[in-house]
């Protein structure tokens, strides 16, 4: 049986983050990765935005490969003033809502340039964003997550780091008097470890728990992600007595399309993009009785698209429709126009007939909202919001069109409980020995809702962390 220092269990952004931060502190490292080659990145491969504190467009320009003058031209004019710490900070704990574990969030938003400047020196770069939606960043990582994970492969293995495919981790193993961490794969497949870092997602893929933990309607949902992620690690260190935290009724869940598949393989990071639907705020989300259930514009949209699921998933057929004015039509992606279920239609009326919504309804929505805007008013009807800084609702005036969506499930909220090194803790806020863990596996960062990229900030922020701590607790010592 072959033993190394740190064994990382899930090779997405946090796992490979912690391997290599593990690896750079003198540690030998293992990852063992439940996909096969071939089909690697997890739902890591399917993202693109990470969010970050920064001192303005100068700071961001020097993330992005090779700028050309009109990108920074862009930059400057998009990102005059800095993002601070104390900005993200408050908009993350705003957004996530009451119970936050703030601890924890600050520590992420702490490390956060901290995080950024690593990444960018192992390879990673950014892409100026072109015309994006209100309210959203402005850059991301080149390549979206598929070339973010690429680059992490690729600094993994220059470090020699060990990456085992097809490795479906079912037993976990604490340590005796006589081996290590025992972490097994399969019947045929060992390793011992000094640590062990859990970097192997929530449990959205696992229909069982889902109906337990968020609800019966959540059985048969679709996923935004892999089939992969099912919790089976969290639940291995629930049995060995770690702590739960966060909101385990809570998910990242967001508009999606109405024609997509019942998950997504980490192959298809573009198709998966193209099937969200998050220009939301460029018009009204009515049900199909053709009332709306949310306050489209409270905020930017990076801000509110993950509830937005949820909101829909409890509609009737857990569906809903997304309603725009002729205004806005040249302001979408252009999925949202090649989308075969788009309709267009000249008046409200047929709009509501094509896609099956009570035109009565919707008419009267329709003519509701109209009248709200032309008056200038900064709080939409039925709703009970704070002033709206991002109204971004655009007159509804035909030619509309309409595009009917459903609930896509990211990720889950619930997780373990970890400490300020990352350290699995008990009931007791003991740590459980040198068990470690990072990225989705991890409780407590979001409550209610999430803003658009902290997910990969926290991730590789937290999986630095754990990877450094576990190599470093070997030898007695903390970061």
């Amino acid at each position: 049986m072959r033993r190394f220092d740190v064994v990382v269990v899930g090779a997405g952004n946090a796992g490979l983050a912690a391997a290599i931060a593990a690896r750079e502190a003198g540690a030998t490292v293992c990852v063992l990765e439940r996909s096969s080659r071939i089909a690697r990145g997890g739902n890591s491969s399917l993202t693109r935005n990470i969010r970050f504190p920064h001192s303005g467009a100068e700071d961001l320009a020097r993330l992005v490969a090779s700028p050309t003058h009109d990108q920074l031209r862009f930059l400057a004019d998009a990102c005059p003033d800095p993002y601070t710490e104390e900005e993200l900070l408050a908009d993350w704990l705003r957004v996530s809502g009451a119970g936050t574990a703030r601890p924890l969030v600050e520590l992420v938003v702490r490390k956060a340039t901290k995080t950024i400047n690593w990444m960018f020196g192992l390879g990673h770069r950014w892409t100026v964003i072109e015309n994006p939606l209100p309210g959203a960043l402005q850059v991301h990582l080149r390549g979206g997550g598929a070339g973010m994970q690429e680059t992490w492969y690729r600094a993994a293995d220059r470090l020699g780091i060990s990456i085992v495919y097809d490795a479906l981790v079912n037993r976990l193993e604490p340590p005796t008097p006589d081996h290590s961490w025992l972490v097994q794969s399969g019947a045929s497949y060992a390793v011992e470890a000094g640590a062990v870092v859990i970097a192997a997602g929530g449990f959205q893929a696992n229909s069982v728990m889902r109906a337990s933990e968020l609800g019966e309607l959540w059985r048969n949902v679709r996923l935004r992600g892999t089939a992969l992620n099912d919790g089976l690690l969290t639940i291995c260190a629930l049995e060995l007595g770690a702590q739960r935290a966060g909101n385990w009724r809570g998910c990242h869940a967001v508009p999606y399309a109405w024609l997509t598949p019942p998950h997504f393989e980490p192959g298809s990071p573009r198709t998966a993009h193209s099937a969200t639907r998050y220009a939301y705020p460029l018009g009204i989300m009515v049900n199909a009785s053709g009332q709306r259930f949310v306050d489209e514009a409270a905020d930017f949209g990076n801000m509110t698209y993950a509830s937005m699921g949820r909101q829909i998933a409890v509609q009737p057929g857990q569906r809903a429709f997304q309603i725009f004015g002729s205004d806005a039509v040249d302001k979408l992606p252009a999925w949202y126009l090649d989308d075969s279920s788009t309709v267009r239609a000249a008046s409200a009326a047929y709009l509501a007939e094509a896609l099956g919504i009570d035109p009565g309804a919707l008419s009267e929505e329709i003519s509701q909202v109209n009248s709200l805007l032309r008056s200038g008013s900064a709080l939409l009807p039925n709703f009970a919001t704070r002033p709206q800084r991002s109204r971004t609702i655009l007159p509804l005036e035909p030619p509309y069109l309409g595009i009917p969506v459903v609930c896509g499930l990211t990720f889950t909220f619930g997780g373990l409980r970890i400490n300020s090194v990352c350290a699995v803790v008990d009931s007791d806020d003991r740590p459980l020995g040198t068990l470690y863990a990072c990225g989705e596996a991890v409780g407590g960062l979001y409550i209610d809702n999430y803003p658009g990229g902290a997910g990969l900030l926290a991730g590789a922020t937290l999986g630095r962390l754990a990877g450094s701590n576990a190599s470093r607790r070997l030898t007695a010592g903390y970061v």
